[in-house]
C-alpha cells in the first residue's frame, strides 16, 4: 500500500499552528509525536487499535489546544489554501 499524505493546517497568512505548537516542544516530546504519526503516514486508512487509538488521543488533544472548529471549516472550503506544502520524501 502507498504511503498516506499527511496534511498540516496552515492559516491564510502562512503560518501552521501545528508547526508553531511542534517547534515548542521538547525533543523528547517532539520524537513521541513522530511516532506516533508515522503509523498513519505508513498505514493510512487501515492503521487499526492500539496504534490508531493512541493517535485519536492525541489529535483530539492538539484539537483542543491549536485547532479551532473554525479551522476544519476554512480547510474542507479550500484544501489547497490551507494545507502546508512539504517536499515529498524520496
Amino acid at each position: 500500500m502507498p504511503k498516506s499524505r499527511v496534511v498540516i493546517y496552515r492559516e491564510e497568512d502562512g503560518s501552521a499552528p501545528f508547526v508553531d505548537w511542534f517547534r515548542e516542544l521538547p525533543a523528547p516530546a517532539r520524537d513521541k509525536v513522530l511516532v506516533r504519526i508515522e503509523p498513519l503516514r505508513e498505514l493510512g486508512h487501515e492503521l487499526r487499535t492500539p496504534e490508531a487509538d493512541l493517535l485519536r488521543e492525541f489529535m483530539n488533544f492538539a484539537q483542543r489546544r491549536a485547532a479551532p472548529i473554525r479551522r476544519r471549516a476554512k480547510f474542507e472550503a479550500d484544501p489547497a489554501k490551507h494545507t502546508l506544502q512539504v517536499p515529498e520524501e524520496k
